[in-house]
């Protein structure tokens, strides 16, 4: 092995020669007699690491129509095989930003000994150019108190909260955004909603959803409990459509849209139609409506 920190080398004895495979720049290889060696090059492809500045054995060179171009302006830099057109990527020192992931002509590259260290699970992201032992130092997204966060997306996607802060999202609202807070105010902050939003009151605190101010959260009448809408002062009630007998209804929907019946009578939906509209119809009158399915 000749490609290390020379602390780690191990070098052949006299009259033998490290031969290492071709195109695999930087692999072991095996001490073998100097006419044993193969005599043809190396050759890798556009955007394949080249090497022209060392010894004709370790040499790796580039498929014809491409030319082996180097990332920076200093002898035995890493160089890379192009076309004799295309711009040459940038190249940064440590703790600058780089990016690997892109085409060729947007890259910037670290320069010799250093990795281009990403955070993980941000596919696609810049990194810092930064040595090896480095590699595990970079955190994912983070941000401060009252920041807005997300971890409820795939990863690649999540922005964490720094430490000793929690991602505080509201209550029945699957996958929204979050604010970073200190723990001990998690649950100290209910949800708050605009005008036609739904909103609820009746159940425990933690689980409240109250409207903006100058709103009030109004229900339909006789259905304790339910969910309301938020809406002006001089709205006094929800006004909901009651229908008769025979009439279509409709309880499956918020209740800004709700058909309910008159007292006395049941609305009847067709089974297997989840979601669909029914008829009022009287408690004894349930069975009477057809199944409905679909194809097969």
């Amino acid at each position: 092995q000749m490609t290390m920190s020379p602390e780690y080398q191990v070098h052949c004895e006299e009259g033998l020669e490290c031969v290492t495979p071709p195109g695999r720049m930087g692999a072991s290889g095996i001490c073998q007699k100097r006419e044993d060696k193969p005599k043809l090059p190396a050759f890798v492809g556009e955007g394949g690491k080249c090497q022209m500045t060392v010894s004709p054995q370790y040499q790796v060179h580039c498929e014809e129509g491409l030319v082996c171009r180097s990332v920076a302006h200093r002898r035995g830099a890493p160089a890379i095989c192009q076309k004799p057109s295309s711009t040459l990527p940038a190249l940064v020192g440590e703790g600058e930003k780089c990016q690997v992931t892109v085409s060729l002509e947007y890259q910037v590259l670290c320069e010799e000994g250093l990795g281009c260290i990403t955070p993980p699970n941000l596919k696609g992201a810049s990194g810092v150019c930064q040595k090896p032992e480095d590699k595990s130092v970079l955190p994912t997204a983070l941000v401060g108190k009252g920041e807005k966060c997300q971890m409820t997306v795939a990863p690649q996607y999540q922005v964490h909260c720094v430490e000793g802060f929690v991602c505080v999202s509201p209550p029945h609202l699957i996958g929204a955004s979050g604010i970073c807070q200190e723990p001990e105010h998690k649950s100290t902050q209910p949800v708050v909603v605009g005008e036609g939003q739904e909103c609820q009151i009746t159940v425990a605190p933690q689980y409240q959803v109250h409207c903006e101010e100058g709103l009030v959260c109004l229900m339909p009448p006789d259905l304790r409990g339910t969910p309301g809408i938020c809406q002006k002062p001089e709205a006094k009630s929800l006004e909901i459509a009651v229908v008769g007998e025979g009439e279509e209804c409709k309880m499956s929907v918020a209740p800004e849209y709700q058909v309910h019946c008159e007292e006395g009578l049941e609305c009847v939906t067709p089974t297997g139609r989840m979601g669909a509209s029914g008829i009022c119809g009287k408690p004894e009158d349930k069975p009477k409506l057809p199944v409905v399915v679909g194809e097969g």
